[in-house]
């Protein structure tokens, strides 16, 4: 990822994506809420995380499996590249 292209989660941090919240923990960064998952699109997490809103980056690998993105969006974009949280795969 591109620092430029990841800017709203590289300022939560790598190893913060998808970190649990609620309570007094809150989640940094542009575009950024806590939600509940599992969600329609990620069914691999549970409980309440940080994750983007439409438009923020995301990761677009296999194994995140859309869990950068909250309420049921989808990181498009290309494998391998910065993605963006949206309403459609693509």
């Amino acid at each position: 990822m591109t620092h430029s292209a990841s800017a709203g989660f590289e300022q939560m941090g790598e190893g913060q994506r998808r970190k649990s919240c609620g309570g007094k923990k809150k989640c940094c960064g542009k575009n950024t809420a806590c939600r509940g998952f599992p969600t329609d699109t990620c069914l691999t997490l549970s409980g309440r995380r940080c994750c983007g809103l439409e438009g923020a980056p995301c990761n677009n690998a296999p194994e995140i499996n859309n869990c950068d993105c909250c309420d049921g969006l989808f990181c498009g974009g290309l494998v391998g590249e910065p993605g963006r949280c949206q309403e459609e795969p693509s």
